[in-house]
């Protein structure tokens, strides 16, 4: 684990930050004297979660009493470690951090018939009343989170869903609400992930394909880029654009992002394909960090630079625009194959902005009472019908609490959803009623109601995994109640 912590270091120090290098070397030992002979599922040593966690902070430039916190996350929780040990061991705010982060002890009479589902509230409860004392505490938690999803293959598949529905119940809130949009949508993407295992395959491996097909045009122009910010064409643009452009960073396409851009003109799965000749789904997106004392406009200057140089290689300009959070300003490429290329321009202030939202938006929740903890944290989405009016349902809700919406007969005898138009086959009918929708959807249930005969009811034990309104869940509850009584 030493390399691990050397890079966690190293991690922090590039972001700009000041390490204290003896708090947080303290804080490492310490971590992994008390989580000696802890492993994870996967089998890895336990110490190696806490690390991960702290080397996303890091990444996202947190200073060392957070990342000390992250490191010791679990030890009060797993090591019979108190809070004041940590208050004595480290300091208050470390203390504080951890505390907050920490789960409700579950030993006791009191808690042992109680189920998962109220034991994972009453833990975010106990969080939400901490983490109003010291917000940083709600980035350990989103951290936490994020690398328990990347790490999730060693559970098995109940307790993966399981988890994701959590996720998506608890955590995935947080993110909205303090607009932090790293979280929100890396959690997004995994959520996605273990609910669509074989959509998420399917789009994964075609756009690794298309990758791999196009490597030697992404190398060709993340060399340009790293010529920019490199000096190398300072002489010709008359202009220090090594001063301007201070770093560049690339990154993948979310394989969720790429799927509902992909699916919005398609009407069965089984058509899907990715085409990434057009604007609306580029191939690759760099980000090139503008230096924050920089008046001028760098997009300008970046426009100088297509035109001539990346023009001669094959790279055409496409448009200006702005991200959808009205944060990011970006421009598209395309090159001599018709792949699309997405640059992002962000100071340090607006990367962060972009990242991690702004914790004074934390404010709401810290003003209400954290009695009715869905309420809390949840909000609605509007989704339109089969006639196009709209309508709102809980966020996070299916295609099947859709069914339910509408009405009790349609949720018990629905077949399956047509979701922006996509025919589901035969095989994925049920499934498509799991489908959690997204702002905006177009959604049509068919359901087998029939006026003058009886009605074809298909609801199943297993739908209750599938609800996520209280209304479906009511209406299911009954159904199977008159069904099979009481019992």
């Amino acid at each position: 684990m030493k390399e691990e912590y050397e890079s966690l270091v190293r991690v922090a120090k590039s972001r700009g930050q000041y390490v204290n290098e003896a708090l947080l070397l303290n804080a490492f030992n310490y971590a992994c004297e008390k989580h000696e002979g802890q492993f994870r599922k996967s089998g890895d040593p336990y110490i190696s979660h806490p690390i991960a966690v702290a080397k996303i902070l890091a990444d996202l430039g947190f200073e060392t009493n957070v990342l000390c916190a992250a490191l010791l996350h679990d030890v009060v929780e797993d090591c019979n470690v108190t809070y004041e040990d940590l208050v004595d061991d480290f300091n208050q705010e470390i203390a504080d951090l951890v505390e907050a982060v920490s789960s409700i002890k579950r030993e006791g009479d009191a808690l042992k018939k109680v189920s998962k589902k109220t034991l994972d509230t009453l833990d975010m409860k106990k969080f939400i009343e901490h983490a109003k004392n010291n917000k940083k505490a709600y980035y350990i938690k989103l951290a936490d989170r994020l690398h328990n999803l990347r790490t999730l293959d060693a559970m098995p598949p109940h307790k993966q869903l399981a988890k994701v529905r959590e996720t998506r119940r608890l955590l995935l809130p947080v993110a909205t609400n303090l607009q932090a949009y790293y979280f929100e949508l890396k959690l997004e993407d995994l959520c996605f992930k273990y609910e669509n295992p074989d959509v998420h395959k399917t789009v994964a491996s075609l756009y690794e394909k298309e990758l791999k097909t196009n490597i030697d045009q992404i190398r060709l122009l993340r060399n340009y880029l790293k010529g920019l910010i490199n000096g190398e064409y300072n002489h010709l643009l008359l202009s220090e654009a090594d001063e301007i452009f201070t770093n560049i960073y690339e990154y993948k396409r979310r394989i969720f992002d790429i799927y509902r851009q992909a699916t919005t003109d398609i009407s069965n799965l089984n058509e899907l394909h990715i085409n990434f000749h057009t604007k609306n789904i580029p191939m690759k997106n760099f980000i090139l960090r503008v230096n924050d004392d920089f008046k001028g406009n760098p997009i300008r200057l970046f426009k100088t630079f297509v035109n001539q140089f990346l023009v001669k290689a094959g790279f055409t300009w496409i448009e200006e625009n702005i991200d959808d959070h009205r944060i990011r300003t970006y421009v598209l490429l395309r090159d001599k194959h018709h792949n699309v290329f997405r640059i992002y321009f962000l100071t340090r202030e607006q990367n962060m902005l972009y990242n991690l939202g702004n914790i004074e938006n934390m404010q709401v929740i810290d003003n209400r009472p954290v009695d009715d903890i869905d309420n809390l944290l949840n909000k609605k989405i509007p989704i339109y019908r089969r006639d196009g009016s709209k309508a709102e349902i809980e966020e996070g809700a299916t295609a099947l609490d859709f069914a339910f919406m509408i009405h009790k007969e349609v949720g018990l005898c629905a077949k399956y959803a047509i979701i922006n138009n996509i025919i589901p086959t035969p095989d994925k009918r049920e499934e498509s009623l799991f489908l959690r929708l997204r702002p905006g959807d177009r959604v049509d249930i068919y359901a087998d109601t029939l006026k003058d005969e009886h009605s074809l009811y298909h609801a199943t034990f297993e739908w209750f995994e599938h609800v996520r309104t209280p209304k479906a869940r009511r209406d299911l509850i009954k159904y199977f109640k008159e069904k099979f009584g009481e019992g």
